[in-house]
């Protein structure tokens, strides 16, 4: 997997928390939602896979970018999603990098989806970019360096790490 390689992952989310940084029952719940995944056994495998790919980056370098709804929208129920709240504060205190773009961000580029941008050991970068179906890899430099302009544009609209994890902390107490 490229991402075990990769020493240095970048992330859009606008739809909901970085899988990287999902805890448990948050993975939990969005895979029991999904259409693709038809029994609990599978979603057991799925949510301990989930889990094992942040602890298999110990030396990666994560930059995240994530869309203010990601935030306010409750996956399951209230506890769940303070507990995930939770987790990013306690990520963002250490390697990780998270930061929001906030609702009324004024020049915020339009982008269709999700995407992750991986710095590989040789410094060549490859992508993926999702979509309702799954994800399509991109490794073409001209349409990487497309891709790593957006993340860099959407960034730039994004609060401070700093002011994102006063956010983050606000969006906590408001779930109680």
């Amino acid at each position: 997997m490229l991402e075990r390689q990769a020493t240095q992952v970048r992330e859009y989310q606008p739809l909901m928390v970085p899988g990287l940084l999902q805890t448990e029952d948050y993975a939990r719940t969005l895979l029991r939602q999904s259409v693709s995944v038809d029994d609990e056994e599978e979603v057991e495998r799925l949510v301990q896979a989930r889990m094992e790919r942040y602890e298999a980056l110990p030396r990666t370098l994560l930059t995240f970018v994530v869309d203010q709804p990601v935030l306010e929208r409750v996956v399951g129920t209230a506890d769940i999603m303070r507990e995930q709240l939770t987790r990013l504060l306690e990520l963002s205190n250490q390697r990780v990098r998270i930061t929001v773009i906030p609702r009324d961000a004024p020049h915020r580029p339009l982008v269709g989806g999700s995407f992750r941008i991986m710095t590989l050991p040789t410094g060549g970068m490859v992508a993926h970019s999702e979509h309702p179906l799954g994800q399509v890899v991109v490794n073409q430099a001209k349409d990487v360096g497309k891709l790593f302009r957006y993340f860099d544009n959407l960034q730039s609209e994004a609060l401070s790490p700093t002011a994102s994890r006063e956010l983050i902390d606000r969006m906590r107490g408001v779930l109680g």
